[in-house]
């Protein structure tokens, strides 16, 4: 960290209620200022309106003339019987198969 921050390892803390204070006591925080940020994120990424199948396709859906979720598509790795990568020297490569 730059000089003037100091860190202090989450398992170090004292919790107490709804504070959480550093174990030589020179400062403390309510737990919703320390904890806000990871339980956004945590949320946000568990979101899922329009979920997509198990095969990787989700359908488009419209309602009128909006689009609320563009069709999407997951091709996943090729399977090795059908493409197999070849490398040839210097920066290129070639398809086969």
């Amino acid at each position: 960290m730059p000089d003037g921050y100091r860190t202090v390892d989450a398992r170090d803390l004292i919790v107490d209620g709804g504070t959480a204070t550093a174990p030589d006591g020179s400062w403390q925080a309510p737990l919703t200022h320390l904890l806000w940020h990871p339980m956004l994120v945590a949320g946000v990424q568990t979101f899922k309106p329009f979920p997509v199948a198990a095969d990787g396709h989700g359908p488009r859906i419209t309602v009128g003339r909006a689009v609320w979720r563009r069709e999407t598509f997951s091709a996943g790795p090729p399977r090795p019987h059908e493409t197999h990568l070849q490398i040839t020297p210097g920066p290129s490569f070639e398809v086969v198969g």
